[in-house]
């Protein structure tokens, strides 16, 4: 990567003096965690920063180069790409902002948030690059342009701190842990239900609260219907994820196809919360918000809740046997091995 003084360190049999450990023995895997929470906060504002400067040039390009004597941004297919980087730049920005106020403001456990961010403004960052270079064409490749140098440096960013793959069953995953061990009380109580009644009242109104549509809080009359579809998406993701820890229960843990749609699901539900926040917040402080960036968030909603249909839709799909067995084939290894 050379935009990074990154190299290999290895140690080979150092002794560390005891005035030079730093916490307990053992210790240190928590320590790094922690740091990458961190680092993969810094790679939504990194990505970020790339991703703005590119749609920058894509604009002044598709305005400045013509072809058919027309300019490209007169094309449906190039206005799509600059609508659509537009809309992930702003959804980056603001969950990069959203992500960092949760550190800011004291909350100690961000592992989700940052995985989530991570995952999002790298891919984003990574697809705002390529319509970056289908609008320039043969010429983004270039060595006075620097978009062949920055395509390769990007490409670190979807396995550094984490491979996205990882990112994906982790957020998969772990985010479902809190509702498997709710579900697995639930269980347990219906069991013994004499000796469990008193639970009983507490139990069914946590269970109607997480199946409920929720409150979006939301001032802005402009930005209800986004609201609203995020309301939904929420009380639908609610369902899929319960509907998925009941059929599989510890099972899901290797149900790595199902994590993903349930993390990719989970990512548009965060990044979309972070879009609305951000054009709400915007909207009460400035009587005059830039007109762009409301439309820019707006569609990003409908992405997101494109994004979040796709997966829901076909969250048990009937590919997935043919997938995997295919996969054994080719590589004869199972997956239950």
């Amino acid at each position: 990567m050379r935009g990074s003084k990154t190299a290999n360190l290895a140690f080979d049999r150092m002794p560390v003096p005891a005035a030079n450990i730093l916490g307990p023995i053992g210790g240190g895997l928590k320590v790094c965690l922690t740091v990458l929470d961190y680092g993969r906060t810094t790679f939504g504002a990194t990505c970020t920063g790339v991703a703005k400067a590119l749609v920058k040039q894509a604009v002044e390009y598709s305005r400045t180069r013509y072809q058919f004597k027309r300019p490209l941004a007169s094309f449906g297919l190039v206005k799509k790409k600059i609508a659509r980087m537009s809309a992930l730049t702003y959804a980056m920005d603001a969950t990069t902002y959203f992500t960092a106020g949760l550190i800011d403001s004291g909350v100690e456990d961000i592992m989700l948030e940052s995985a989530m961010l991570k995952v999002f403004s790298s891919e984003a960052a990574w697809l705002i690059l390529y319509d970056t270079m289908q609008i320039y064409g043969g010429r983004s490749f270039f060595t006075d342009h620097p978009f062949e140098r920055v395509m390769r440096d990007s490409r670190l960013n979807m396995i550094g701190e984490g491979s996205n793959e990882v990112m994906r069953a982790f957020i998969g995953a772990v985010g479902m842990r809190d509702v498997g061990m709710q579900l697995k009380g639930y269980l347990e109580t219906l069991k013994h239900p004499i000796d469990n009644s008193k639970n009983f009242p507490l139990m069914f109104t946590q269970l109607f609260q997480r199946l409920q549509t929720p409150k979006i809080p939301i001032k802005s009359s402009e930005l209800q219907p986004q609201a609203q579809a995020l309301a939904k998406a929420v009380r639908r993701f609610g369902h899929a994820v319960i509907k998925l820890i009941t059929y599989y229960r510890e099972g899901i843990i290797e149900k790595q196809l199902e994590l993903e749609r349930i993390a990719d699901s989970a990512m548009a539900l965060y990044t979309a919360s972070a879009v609305l926040s951000k054009l709400d917040g915007s909207m009460q402080v400035h009587t005059s918000i830039n007109s762009t960036d409301i439309d820019s968030g707006k569609l990003y909603c409908q992405m997101a809740m494109d994004t979040i249909d796709q997966n829901l839709n076909n969250l048990f799909s009937k590919n997935d046997d043919l997938i995997e067995s295919l996969s054994d084939k080719i590589t004869g290894i199972k997956s239950s091995w």
